[in-house]
């Protein structure tokens, strides 16, 4: 996993709205005044106006969806239970006061990879080899085959406050209030999750070069674990 986050650019829908204006002098005219004209009878069978009032009805009670779930609201993780290379990274980095250990629990199409705690400067990293998989080079180049760094997740130096220009307006807002915002297409070399969590003052990035789906394996399952 390459030493600098990375970036997430997010979509942002740009809607406009129309107005219109209407006003201008009044003209006098001489024509002679005319009786007002009779309201139109309205037939009995006329449904015009129950329609727009059932329609009315409708909308009103249409509710949002609930927000979904978020992984990390699961019961913590046991320190036991966490992968010994991430409480190693964890207990060694600079931000192990407010960004806690985040572990993924499943590891889906990457069953059998070797766990192993890498470098993030300023932060931590949990990394995954998986040998013939594409991953990152010691020195931070994509490689086909190495398997090094295959997938992983890592609690970045940058700050939650520092988010939003990572995590924009295509993030998905959870129940908690977390936010998780995804970058993968067939452009990008492996498929990356920027990740809020509630109470944690760090942004945490979740990666896979095994492809979107398998980080989304990953990321339903993510736990926190106990570090007290």
């Amino acid at each position: 996993m390459t030493r600098k986050t990375w970036a997430v650019v997010g979509t942002f829908l740009i809607a406009g709205c129309g107005a219109s204006f209407a006003g201008g002098p009044v003209v006098a005219s001489s024509a002679p005044a005319m009786a007002p004209a009779t309201a139109p009878t309205i037939a009995m069978n006329d449904t015009s106006t129950t329609a727009a009032s059932e329609a009315v009805a409708l909308t009103e009670h249409v509710e949002a969806a609930p927000a979904p779930v978020a992984p990390w609201s699961a019961a913590h993780l046991a320190q036991p239970a966490a992968p010994r290379a991430l409480l190693q990274a964890w207990h060694r980095s600079e931000n192990h006061g407010w960004c806690a250990p985040l572990a993924p629990t499943t590891l889906g199409a990457g069953e059998g990879a070797r766990a192993r705690s890498g470098a993030y400067a300023g932060g931590w990293s949990l990394e995954f080899d998986q040998r013939g998989a594409a991953g990152m080079t010691a020195g931070g180049d994509v490689c086909e085959t190495c398997g090094r760094g295959t997938f992983g997740v890592a609690g970045t130096a940058m700050s939650a406050d520092e988010a939003e220009d990572l995590v924009g307006g295509t993030a998905t807002v959870l129940a908690d209030g977390g936010r998780i915002d995804v970058q993968a297409s067939s452009e990008d070399p492996a498929a990356v999750a920027t990740i809020v969590v509630p109470g944690q003052d760090c942004v945490y990035q979740v990666w896979s070069f095994l492809g979107r789906a398998h980080l989304d394996t990953l990321v339903a399952s993510l736990r926190l674990v106990d570090a007290n």
